[in-house]
């Protein structure tokens, strides 16, 4: 078996969780390489078998597409903050690598959501968040599910989120938890200039269209595409063919991660 690891490039911490990771997979009997990014991971991804990501969920919605794309599992090592798709802490590392050389794990699925503008497709794990560009005035979107027009929804944008999506951007935007295990997909008006404009939960299997206007930022899963975006324009989001699985060890529920979660957020981190 073949793992790519892949650094962390945004967190600073100690480097040595590296080397400590490298080493315990060939104690383990387990084949381990070092990548810088995505891009060395595109390199040689036909012959990966499983993918570590270290980090939050910000580092492994980085890998997700390319992922789900090769049909790759994803271990998340955690590094501080508890992240909702973290499975291994670093004094576990050996421990979790052992298991994965028996085989005595399983694979948390997920669904995806695909986002189609013209002649661009991508698949994304969390959201689509589709906005002002400039931020300095309220934008007019037409939501259509199915082909039936919904509402315009007024305001600064709008989120559509896969159910694991939905304790990201859209919880802070006043969107519904939603169990990732079921197939809906969530809507989420972002600051909603009418009091008509609230989230909407739809079956996973619809067809979302929103028509855009001049000026708007299309970002996926938190990076931004850089669309030239025109009036009338056309964004689709649909259900993704592909799913996105992560290395599960024991069966963690969900909501005992999630209070966790909004615990740790009701905490201060200021230091004296």
């Amino acid at each position: 078996m073949l793992i790519a690891a892949i650094k962390n490039i945004v967190k600073i911490f100690d480097n040595t969780i590296y080397d400590t990771f490298i080493k315990a997979a060939e104690k383990c009997g387990l084949d381990c390489v070092l990548l810088e990014n995505t891009k060395e991971l595109l390199e040689i991804v036909s012959r990966v078998d499983l993918i570590t990501v270290f980090g939050g969920d910000g580092t492994t919605l980085m890998t997700a597409e390319i992922a789900a794309t090769y049909g790759i599992p994803i271990l998340t090592v955690n590094l501080g903050k508890l992240g909702f798709m973290s499975q291994l802490e670093v004094k576990d590392i050996e421990n979790g690598l052992r298991l994965i050389a028996k085989k005595q794990y399983k694979l948390d699925s997920r669904e995806m959501i695909k986002i189609q503008f013209k002649d661009k497709t991508i698949s994304a794990l969390n959201d689509i968040v589709i906005c002002n560009k400039f931020r300095n005035k309220v934008v007019a979107l037409d939501l259509y599910i199915d082909d039936e027009f919904v509402d315009t929804l007024k305001g600064d944008g709008v989120i559509v989120s896969t159910p694991t999506g939905s304790t990201a951007y859209s919880l802070a935007a006043g969107g519904p938890i939603i169990h990732p295990n079921l197939n809906i997909t969530l809507i989420t008006p972002l600051c909603p200039h009418s009091l008509r404009n609230r989230p909407i939960v739809v079956n996973g299997d619809s067809i979302i269209k929103i028509c855009c206007v001049d000026n708007l930022e299309c970002v996926i899963d938190g990076v931004s595409t850089y669309w030239d975006i025109t009036d009338m324009d056309e964004i689709t989001v649909t259900k993704s063919p592909k799913v996105s699985q992560f290395i599960q060890f024991y069966d963690t529920s969900f909501f005992s991660k999630l209070f966790c979660k909004l615990n740790s957020w009701g905490k201060t981190f200021k230091e004296d």
